[in-house]
């Protein structure tokens, strides 16, 4: 499980895409932040995808 902070976008200048999907997120957004890896997600569930993807997430035994 991806460890992310839920926080909204505040500035223009914290504009940015969804590290999984690419979706832009603009001022008021919601973005779901992994400080450590430093990236940013529009939902958990992107957040949670990449995690697995790059090997952050758990490993899921029989899946080749």
């Amino acid at each position: 499980m991806a460890s992310v902070k839920r926080e909204a976008i505040k500035r223009p200048i914290d504009e940015c895409a969804c590290d999984w999907c690419g979706r832009f997120l603009t001022v008021g957004d919601a973005v779901f932040v992994d400080l450590k890896h430093g990236t940013a997600y529009c939902r958990r569930a992107c957040a949670e995808r990449d995690a697995i993807e790059r090997g952050y997430g758990p490993v899921c035994l029989g899946v080749d």
